[in-house]
C-alpha cells in the first residue's frame, strides 16, 4: 500500500486546501464570477449583433431558475448514490470552461442561450458537490468557520466581478472578461485535480500512523498487514462527513429523500430563509445603478466604485459569522444578522445625503452576507440529523432555493422600479418585510435548540 501512496497526501487532503478550493469555486468565486462578470457587457454585445429590446433580452439571458431546477435533482442524487465528489467537480468545471468559450464566440442570441443553459448545469454541479466535499472533510465543530471562509468567494463573485468585467471590456473588448473567466476556471480545475477526498486519504493516514502500531510489531519480520479498521486510532478528529465506526449512510430513493426533508420543519424553514436571503440580496442588481443615476447622476464608473466600497465590510462578515456559529450556535448569529439587517432598508430610501446612503448600503450588505455561512452550517447540521439524507441532497436543495430567490428578486424589483414612481420605496419595504418574516422563522426553527424553545422552557420552569 505504501508504494502507491500519492505524493503530497497530507496537504492535498487537508482542510485548508479543500476550503481554499471551495472559496475559489463553489460559486462561490469561479461560478458567480462567470455569472456576474458579463452582466455589464451583455447589452453592448447584443447591440453589436443588431438586436433590439436589449434590456428584456438581457434579463431572460440571465434567467437561471429553469436550468437550476432541471439540473439540481439528478446531480444531488448521483453524487450521493456513488459517493463521489472529485469526478463530478471535474466534469462540472470542464463544462463550465466549455460554456464560457461557447458564449464568447456566440454568433447569435440562440447560441448565447445554449451557453447559459450549459453554464447553469455546470454551476449546479460545482455548488452542490463542492459544498458536500467541504462538509465531508471538515470536523463538525469547525464546519461553520470553514463554510464562512469559503463563502468569501460569494462577495467577490457578486459584488467585485461586475466592475472588473466592465474594466476588462473597455480595455480588451468583448472577449476580455471571458478570457479572465477561463483563467480562473482553469486554475480551479487544476486544484480539483490535486484534491484527494478524505474518505480515500483516511486509509493511508491510518495505515501509515506510527502510533497506531505497537513497537514490537514494527520490529518483527515478516511485517503483518493489519486492516485499518482494527487499529486503535487515537486523537484523530473525525470530519463531519466521516463518522468513525459507523456504517455507510443509508441509501434511499430520491422521493424518500424529498419526503424526509419536507417532513422536517427545520429544513423547510432553513430553505425558506435561503430564498428570502437570495431575493433580498439580488433585488438591488437591476435597480441600484438606476437609483444612483436618478438621484445622484452617477455614471457606470461611479456605480462600479460604489459596489467596490460596499464589498469591503462583507469580506469579513462570512468567516466571522461562521466562527460565531461554531462557538455559540447557528441560532444566535442567524437571528442577530436578520434583526440587524432590517433597519437599514428604511435608511436606504432617504435622499438627503449620499454618505448616509452608502453607509446604509454597506451595513445592509454586511449583515446579509453574514447570513450565508450560518445558513449553510445549519443545513449541514440538519443532514447529520436525518438518516438517509446526504450533503449533496441538502445542498442541492440549497442551490434550488437560492436559484428561486435570485430569479424572483431581480425580475420583481426591475418591474416595480420601472412601473412605479415610488418603486425604490416599495422595494425597500418589501426587503424589510421579507427580513421580518425571516426573523420569525429563525427565532422559531433555526438551530438544534431554537431561541423560542429555550424561552418557552425557561418560562415554564419559572
Amino acid at each position: 500500500m505504501n508504494g502507491n501512496k500519492p505524493w503530497g497526501l497530507q496537504w492535498r487532503s487537508s482542510i485548508w486546501f479543500v476550503t481554499l478550493g471551495d472559496a475559489l469555486h463553489t460559486g462561490i468565486a469561479t461560478d458567480l464570477t462567470v455569472y456576474s462578470i458579463i452582466i455589464p457587457v451583455i447589452p453592448f454585445q447584443l447591440q453589436h449583433l443588431g438586436y433590439h429590446s436589449v434590456s428584456s433580452l438581457t434579463a431572460w439571458l440571465l434567467f437561471s431558475f429553469v436550468k437550476i431546477f432541471t439540473a439540481t435533482p439528478p446531480i444531488s442524487w448521483l453524487s450521493e448514490r456513488y459517493n463521489s465528489r472529485r469526478f463530478p467537480l471535474l466534469c462540472g468545471l470542464g463544462a463550465l470552461i466549455g460554456s464560457i468559450i461557447l458564449f464568447m464566440e456566440a454568433p447569435n442570441y440562440a447560441v448565447m442561450v445554449l451557453a447559459r443553459v450549459l453554464q447553469g448545469i455546470s454551476s449546479s454541479t460545482i455548488w452542490i458537490v463542492g459544498l458536500a466535499l467541504l462538509c465531508d472533510t471538515v470536523p463538525e465543530k469547525r464546519v461553520g468557520q470553514q463554510l464562512g471562509l469559503a463563502a468569501m468567494g460569494f462577495t467577490f463573485g457578486v459584488i467585485c466581478a461586475p466592475p472588473i468585467g466592465g474594466a476588462l471590456f473597455q480595455r480588451f473588448g468583448f472577449r476580455g472578461p471571458f478570457i479572465f473567466d477561463i483563467i480562473i476556471a482553469f486554475v480551479d480545475l487544476v486544484g480539483r485535480l490535486l484534491v484527494i477526498e478524505k474518505k480515500d486519504a483516511s486509509k493511508w493516514e491510518i495505515a501509515d500512523s506510527p502510533s497506531d502500531v505497537p513497537s514490537e510489531t514494527q520490529n518483527k519480520e515478516p511485517k503483518i498487514d493489519i486492516p485499518p479498521t482494527e487499529l486503535p486510532v487515537q486523537n484523530i478528529e473525525a470530519p463531519s462527513g466521516i463518522m468513525e465506526g459507523v456504517e455507510e449512510p443509508t441509501r434511499v430513493s430520491s422521493m424518500k429523500v424529498l419526503k424526509l426533508m419536507l417532513q422536517s420543519s427545520r429544513t423547510t424553514a432553513g430553505l425558506t430563509i435561503v430564498v428570502i436571503y437570495a431575493i433580498a440580496f439580488t433585488m438591488f442588481e437591476p435597480t441600484l445603478p438606476l437609483r444612483l443615476q436618478d438621484v445622484w447622476n452617477f455614471d457606470s464608473s461611479k456605480v462600479g466604485l460604489v459596489y467596490l466600497v460596499c464589498a469591503g465590510p462583507t469580506i469579513i462578515s462570512s468567516p466571522l459569522s461562521g466562527w460565531i456559529a461554531d462557538r455559540f450556535g447557528v441560532e444566535w448569529i442567524t437571528v442577530m444578522s436578520v434583526f440587524l439587517a432590517i433597519p437599514w432598508y428604511f435608511v436606504l430610501f432617504i435622499k438627503s445625503r449620499l454618505a448616509l446612503f452608502l453607509v446604509a448600503l454597506a451595513m445592509s450588505n454586511f449583515f446579509l452576507s453574514s447570513l450565508i455561512s450560518p445558513l449553510m452550517s445549519e443545513l449541514a447540521s440538519i443532514t447529520r440529523a436525518i438518516d438517509g439524507v446526504g450533503y449533496a441532497h441538502i445542498y442541492g436543495a440549497f442551490n434550488l432555493a437560492f436559484g428561486v430567490g435570485s430569479t424572483v428578486g431581480p425580475l420583481t424589483a426591475g418591474q416595480i422600479y420601472d412601473h412605479s414612481k415610488s418603486g425604490w420605496l416599495i422595494i425597500c419595504c418589501i426587503g424589510a418585510g421579507l427580513m421580518c418574516f425571516a426573523l420569525v422563522l429563525s427565532v422559531i426553527f433555526t438551530g438544534e435548540k431554537p431561541l423560542w424553545i429555550r424561552y418557552y422552557r425557561r418560562s415554564i420552569s419559572l
